[in-house]
């Protein structure tokens, strides 16, 4: 594929070869689409307070959906003893954090193949 771009200011000092610009097009897309680029995103305050805002109704659902799960093990086991009643709770969290990571994980790659293409 052979992007028609505007003539670079330097491009000649720059002697860029014929496909040169399309090799480091992929190279970026491919590396915005990897496990590493979306652990950063998924780390960035900014990113997923932005995701927070704009996709509340779905975070909101995911973290109504814990409590209630979390409440549910105290019904479920009114007469346990504390350290079982712990364990069960900090899976429901573990899972509920994985259920998050992967909502951030897709909506991230969602934000980037919504990206114009030039």
């Amino acid at each position: 594929m052979t992007w028609l771009l505007p003539p670079q200011l330097y491009q000649a000092a720059a002697d860029i070869q014929s496909g040169e610009l399309d090799a480091a097009l992929n190279r970026v897309r491919q590396g915005e689409s990897s496990q590493p680029f979306l652990d950063y995103a998924r780390h960035r305050d900014f990113w997923v307070g932005y995701f927070r805002e704009t996709h509340a109704d779905q975070f909101n659902a995911m973290k109504v959906a814990y409590e209630a799960q979390v409440l549910e093990v105290h019904e479920l086991y009114p007469d346990d003893n504390p350290d079982p009643t712990s364990m069960r709770i900090m899976a429901l969290e573990h899972i509920y954090k994985n259920n998050e990571r992967n909502l951030i994980e897709s909506l991230t790659n969602r934000a980037g193949l919504e990206q114009p293409q030039p």
